[in-house]
């Protein structure tokens, strides 16, 4: 995928169906959260849902989410759900932006993780 583009593509769906969010092995063991699950993302701004990808290389205090999901099989009227995967609804609208390119900051936000 190219930022939000190519999710109707269905030989990319075919290797990358769903949102995944990786996760620390032990932190997902602690948690019950097991590779495959649905897990929530809550910040303060919002949540959303992806799958869990168990990963024992990435820092235990960190997860890394899929950006710019939304799903084009799903109803137009509906936006295609992008509520319901897309990282940006983590994030703030409103200032302060990012003083380089005018965009929110995206390097690192706080947020909880709980099994679906």
């Amino acid at each position: 995928y190219r930022h939000s583009g190519g999710r109707q593509i269905k030989s990319l769906r075919e290797k990358h169906p769903l949102p995944c969010v990786i996760i620390n092995e032990k932190i997902a063991k602690k948690l019950n959260i097991k590779n495959g699950d649905w897990i929530k993302i809550k910040t303060k701004h919002g949540e959303i849902k992806q799958k869990a990808l168990l990963s024992e290389d990435l820092d235990p205090r960190v997860v890394v989410c899929d950006y710019a999901w939304w799903f084009p099989e799903k109803d137009i009227k509906e936006l295609f759900e992008w509520e319901k995967s897309n990282l940006n609804f983590l994030t703030p609208d409103n200032s302060p932006y990012n003083k380089e390119i005018g965009s929110t900051v995206l390097r690192g936000i706080g947020c909880d993780i709980t099994k679906e």
